[in-house]
């Protein structure tokens, strides 16, 4: 016996759209629908939106930016995956599904604007932070085996130090 491959479609529509509000500040919006299976009377619709919101001053110590997003998906099989700001030399697409809302916060401080010394100027010193939870709602367990946490929530907590000459 033999595995057959199945196609099953898939439609999806996308609205994004970005404001820069003065030149430190920026918001963003992503709207995405997706239709699974469509032919299929009990066929899926999932539902995520975000709002971002970016802050970065030139020549200031402190930038950052904060998202809060709702997901809304009929299951695993038409989960929906969405690129996340990170640290630098790190990416994050996860992918959601169920339904839920998810945050994260992502700051970088450049510690060389707080000396003013020329030893110190010429050394290069930047931190960058991002802490991010999910929330789950009506689910006792999120994930599987090694990944698996109790509870409906899962948060993550990334810290990185630059030190460069």
């Amino acid at each position: 016996m033999t595995n057959q491959l199945s196609f099953i479609a898939e439609q999806n529509w996308r609205t994004e759209w970005q404001y820069n509000i003065n030149k430190r500040m920026m918001i963003r919006n992503r709207v995405e629908v997706t239709w699974y299976d469509k032919r299929n009377p009990d066929y899926l619709q999932d539902f995520l939106t975000y709002v971002d919101f970016f802050y970065k001053p030139a020549q200031k110590l402190f930038s950052g930016n904060v998202r809060f997003q709702y997901f809304e998906t009929g299951d695993y099989n038409s989960r929906v995956y969405v690129y996340e700001n990170d640290v630098p030399y790190s990416f994050s697409i996860p992918f959601y599904y169920n339904k839920g809302v998810r945050y994260y916060l992502n700051l970088s401080c450049n510690l060389k604007k707080l000396f003013r010394t020329d030893k110190v100027n010429k050394l290069n010193i930047e931190l960058w932070l991002r802490w991010a939870q999910s929330i789950y709602n009506g689910v006792n367990s999120i994930g599987t085996g090694l990944y698996e946490v109790n509870g409906n929530k899962k948060s993550e907590i990334k810290l990185q130090l630059l030190i460069g000459w």
